[in-house]
């Protein structure tokens, strides 16, 4: 919640306080801690555990199918699966097929379109 005080006409301490605009919700939520709670996300991050190793290409489909058309996917859901595919295993290298390679630098590169014309909160 964003708080505007308003100072009091004598110059004195502010008197009151305007509510400027409401938590953030659906598309406009930032806060990756929140949107990894999505239910529809935490069916699919379940399927991948444990898979990565004997089905990379699979659960590289899983995560396209979750996104759907890139250009037209939302924010959080691109936040989302860059937010997984820079976790741990991906950093480390621990899990390194050329899917999860290729998948971040598209994501990278619809980020940075969306950044350009203005619509990347």
């Amino acid at each position: 919640m964003v708080l505007e005080l308003i100072a009091n006409q004598s110059g004195g301490n502010a008197s009151q306080v305007r509510v400027l605009s409401s938590p953030p919700v659906g598309d406009d939520m930032t806060k990756t801690s929140q949107l990894v709670k999505d239910p529809e996300w935490q069916k699919v991050r379940k399927s991948l555990l444990g898979k990565w190793k004997e089905k990379p290409e699979w659960c590289c489909s899983q995560l396209k199918k979750y996104l759907g058309s890139l250009s037209k996917t939302t924010n959080n859901k691109i936040k989302i699966v860059m937010n997984y595919l820079t976790g741990t295993a991906f950093r480390i290298g621990k899990i390194k097929p050329p899917c999860v390679i290729s998948m971040r630098t598209q994501l990278s590169l619809e980020i940075k379109k969306r950044k350009a014309k203005k619509l990347w909160t």
